[in-house]
């Protein structure tokens, strides 16, 4: 199954777009679901990427382990006859073809640097170079005898000096930029978190086979692959009540955590054994030398259990590929937070495409909506009554969320659910503690001087006079209602004296849901219905 597209193809929109069609095809996840924008879209087509990446990778080592039991075979040893001092670079034949195509991966992180943090694609290429100089070294080593008497702890000084510089580069990069969050992020954790525990065990290693000088034995020597097993069952004990309530609840989310469990024990497993073999094996408890059949065999079920994990691993996760990339995208994507001065803008762009209404409806003294429904009396008398619990009038007020839209054509009333936002019908009851002071004494809630006649869109409170409304636009760069804190993208004056075109409200009445078309119901209507006109003002340089 070969990649459908490159990182190359994506900047030029067609990779992701292709993908995105392909999952809604496969079904596994509802376009509904998703986010249709060019970010959430990318950082889907990353996280099945990346689990390509991690396929790669598991077949890659199946290979080399495959090759290195090979040689380990009595059989093998016709490579040094037949190939001598090419037999170990043939064994790490796969892990250098990893390493290229990882240097390929690169390439896609620095096409796309616009979407990751910091330098990954420069720190990519220096993790991936150091560690090819090392196993070529490694190679050079184990092949040729001129090279032999080359210790261990110069052999791994480039896979060492490499993982310092990855630091540093990572240290001095900029994330002045804060983008959107997606898998990447969980790979780049446990990716670092694995490149530390290796060099810490090439060193350990290292050191212990070029000298006695170190006290610690080789099972304390071995002890970042403890820790990682240790891990590695506690990941599985967490996750595994989890995935049994997810069996009755959500089934992509017992899929993946069906998946990272699987993982996880395999890895657990072949980890433990593994390193307890080699362990007895470097020890010498059971075996004289390295050459006898006691230790060959050992050596051989070091690699057994790796041979037998790896390709089940590949083949379940191409068979979940797609539905496991949308559910751990689902999982981990996140959107980028964005200042108070960027999250105005993006609010006032937004809302201010909608156009300036010629009429609002009055739902409280201190709320009004560009929506009408017939339960708005309702909502309006127990905003007024003062016996009224505000469990009601949240309650009445939520259905604004199912209503229609006032059109501004002048020819109807155009139903659009969903036209009301629920957060925004719900602050209605922050206006009600002024509701008394604007509906009995007709003052400004913020003065008690004016008029209440100015309205603030889109959240629709109300209740302060035009001066104070025109005040709170001047004083504050970004104008937030003093209600609900939301951003004010049009400030509005009511004229409750003039009456409301008729052009507004005739004829749509057909459409109000199962509102008659009687003259008493457009008259009905018409009692809500109040004319606005924008407020203007011009913001002094100097302030206010």
């Amino acid at each position: 199954m070969d990649l459908p597209f490159t990182g190359s193809e994506w900047s030029s929109g067609a990779g992701g777009s292709r993908f995105f069609r392909g999952v809604t095809r496969d079904r596994q996840l509802q376009r509904s679901e998703l986010n249709e924008d060019e970010e959430h879209a990318f950082f889907l087509f990353d996280t099945y990427l990346r689990l390509r990446r991690v396929v790669e990778l598991a077949a890659g080592y199946f290979f080399f382990v495959l090759l290195l039991s090979l040689r380990l075979l009595p059989a093998g040893r016709l490579h040094d006859v037949l190939m001598p001092g090419a037999c170990w670079f043939v064994v790490f034949l796969p892990l250098f073809l990893l390493d290229v195509r990882t240097l390929g991966h690169s390439k896609y992180l620095y096409d796309n640097q616009v979407h990751f943090p910091g330098n990954s694609a420069t720190q990519s290429v220096v993790k991936t170079g150091s560690e090819f100089l090392y196993k070529f070294m490694l190679c050079l080593h184990l092949s040729l005898p001129m090279f032999k008497k080359l210790s261990l702890t110069v052999v791994m000084l480039p896979f060492v000096a490499g993982y310092c510089c990855n630091f540093l580069i990572g240290r001095m990069a900029s994330n002045a930029r804060e983008g959107a969050d997606g898998c990447h992020i969980l790979g780049s954790v446990i990716s670092e978190i694995g490149g530390v525990l290796r060099v810490v065990l090439v060193v350990m290693v290292s050191l212990k086979v070029n000298s006695s000088r170190f006290s610690y034995d080789w099972e304390a020597a071995f002890w970042p692959c403890w820790g990682v097993v240790g891990v590695l069952v506690m990941a599985v004990v967490i996750f595994s009540p989890f995935c049994l309530m997810a069996m009755f609840q959500d089934t992509l989310q017992m899929l993946m955590l069906s998946w990272a469990i699987f993982t996880a024990t395999g890895l657990a497993f072949c980890g433990y054994y593994g390193s307890v073999m080699i362990v007895k094996v470097l020890e010498g408890s059971e075996c004289d030398h390295m050459e006898s059949k006691g230790c060959q065999n050992d050596l051989r079920g070091v690699l057994y259990p790796w041979l037998v994990f790896l390709p089940i691993f590949c083949v379940v996760t191409l068979i979940i590929l797609r539905p496991l990339a949308c559910i751990l995208h689902q999982a981990w994507f996140q959107m980028p937070r964005r200042d108070n001065a960027a999250d105005f803008e993006t609010t006032v762009v937004t809302r201010i495409l909608q156009p300036v209404p010629d009429m609002l409806f009055r739902v409280t003294p201190t709320f009004y909506s560009r929506v009408y429904r017939p339960s708005d009396t309702d909502s309006f008398s127990c905003a007024s009554a003062t016996a009224c619990s505000s469990s009601n009038a949240l309650s009445t007020l939520s259905q604004h969320c199912t209503s229609g839209r006032v059109s501004q054509s002048g020819t109807e009333l155009q139903l659009n659910e969903n036209s009301v936002d629920l957060s925004t019908t719900m602050l209605t009851a922050l206006g009600s503690t002024f509701a008394e002071i604007v509906e009995v004494d007709q003052l400004c809630f913020i003065c008690f001087d004016g008029l209440p006649e100015a309205v603030f869109l889109e959240c629709g409170h109300a209740g302060f006079c035009s001066s104070c409304a025109v005040e709170l636009l001047k004083r504050q760069d970004e104008p937030h209602c003093p209600i609900c804190r939301e951003p004010v993208a049009h400030a509005l004056k009511l004229w409750p004296d003039i009456p409301v075109p008729a052009q507004l409200l005739g004829g749509g009445s057909r459409h109000l849901g199962d509102a008659s078309t009687t003259k008493s119901h457009l008259q009905h209507v018409k009692r809500f219905a109040i004319t606005v006109s924008p407020i203007n003002f011009r913001r002094s340089e100097t302030g206010p």
